[in-house]
């Protein structure tokens, strides 16, 4: 991980060539969920089939999945099937996994109904954090 006062604009290329090691790998899960009810903090406006994407800093596709389904449920929303992609990060890696970028969009709308891209910790389960939009 690089030192807090050091410049960060150039974390990729820095990643990239092995001047920050980090224990994790960079996903995307796109996860198929059933909105319950709309709720604040999952900024829904209506209620049924949906797709939950999330950005994932994890310590693999299996710990993503599992970040992806408690952010699901956190939001409740009802997952069905989560599809975990390797992607290229736009957010570095930090000391803990970690989640950003979330959407929402409505399978009857085909518009996004939702989204965030600060997603900020806001308890630790086990090894993974679960994140709400600020």
């Amino acid at each position: 991980m690089p030192p807090k006062n050091q410049d960060t604009k150039d974390w990729k290329l820095r990643l990239r060539y092995g001047q920050i090691s980090t224990p994790y790998t960079h996903s995307t899960a796109l996860i198929d969920v059933e909105v319950s009810k709309p709720t604040p903090e999952n900024g829904a406006k209506c209620i049924g089939p949906a797709w939950l994407g999330i950005k994932l800093w994890a310590t693999g596709k299996d710990k993503a999945c599992d970040m992806a389904d408690l952010f699901a449920h956190h939001f409740d929303c009802e997952p069905r099937e989560i599809h975990p992609y390797d992607t290229p990060p736009e957010e570095p890696p930090r000391e803990n996994p970690y989640g950003y970028g979330l959407t929402l969009t409505s399978y009857q709308d085909k518009k996004m109904i939702a989204t965030n891209t600060e997603i900020h910790p806001q308890y630790a389960s086990s090894n993974i954090q679960l994140f709400a939009i600020k």
